[in-house]
């Protein structure tokens, strides 16, 4: 018994020395989307957060790490009944769909704030200046969609920002992109930012707003589709919200 007691107390103190010297980091950005309407310029925002977990079990083994992407998508009320909804994703097509692939929105902050081309393991906060409001790159711009009927997925619509002739003939005259930005917010200072007890908080709401699409999108027989890379642009439920 004293053995076990012992044994205990070394994996207690390995798995706290862990957490201590090898804390998770976090960072949290502002996305904001903005058009011109005839009424006014129109603009929504939502805060993201990205943690990076050093999943190493030997202190002095090289760094693993995992990556998690916290946040769900624009949506802008463009009034007279028109919407238009930032994904998270990247591209017109919405290629860069969280976790696919290294241009995901985990990376985006990084991206956008970067001065120079980035080696993977530079893909963090650290290595950039990560302060103040920047504009997007036009590469970087979150997919633009708008449903004719919020209730149904399957009536989704990619709107190309760039097209002035699309975003007229989705929303008629007097409407187009006007940019996207993004500003870093405070995440909070470790491990009070764990609870939640500092940092801007994570926008949250588009689950309710939604909550019909979502049900619809989460349908296990609706998953188990195959997608393959050349069908057309097709909702998920991971381009509104993350779990």
């Amino acid at each position: 018994m004293r053995l076990l007691k012992i044994l205990g107390v070394i994996v207690a103190a390995i798995v706290l020395a862990k957490i201590f010297v090898f804390p998770d980091y976090r960072h949290r950005f502002r996305l904001t989307i903005e058009f011109d309407t005839p009424d006014g310029v129109k603009s929504a925002s939502a805060v993201h957060e990205v943690v990076r977990k050093d999943v190493r079990w030997i202190l002095i083994a090289h760094g693993q790490y995992e990556y998690r992407f916290h946040g769900e998508a624009i949506f802008l009320d463009l009034g007279r009944g028109k919407h238009v909804v930032a994904l998270l994703a990247h591209g017109r097509p919405g290629d860069g769909r969280n976790g696919v692939h290294s241009g995901s929105m985990t990376f985006l902050g990084v991206q956008a704030y970067a001065t120079r081309r980035l080696l993977p393991w530079e893909y963090w906060v650290p290595e950039v200046p990560f302060a103040g409001v920047r504009d997007l790159p036009t590469d970087r711009v979150p997919t633009l969609v708008t449903f004719p009927n919020v209730l149904d997925p399957s009536t989704v619509r990619v709107i190309d920002p760039f097209d002035g002739k699309t975003i007229e003939e989705t929303y008629g005259m007097g409407y187009a992109f006007r940019r996207a930005t993004i500003e870093a917010v405070p995440a909070g200072v470790w491990p009070f930012d764990i609870l939640g007890i500092y940092g801007e908080p994570i926008t949250k709401g588009l689950e309710s707003r939604l909550s019909v699409m979502l049900t619809t999108l989460r349908d296990p027989a609706r998953r188990r589709r195959t997608v393959h890379h050349n069908d057309p642009f097709r909702m998920d439920a991971g381009y509104l919200v993350t779990p």
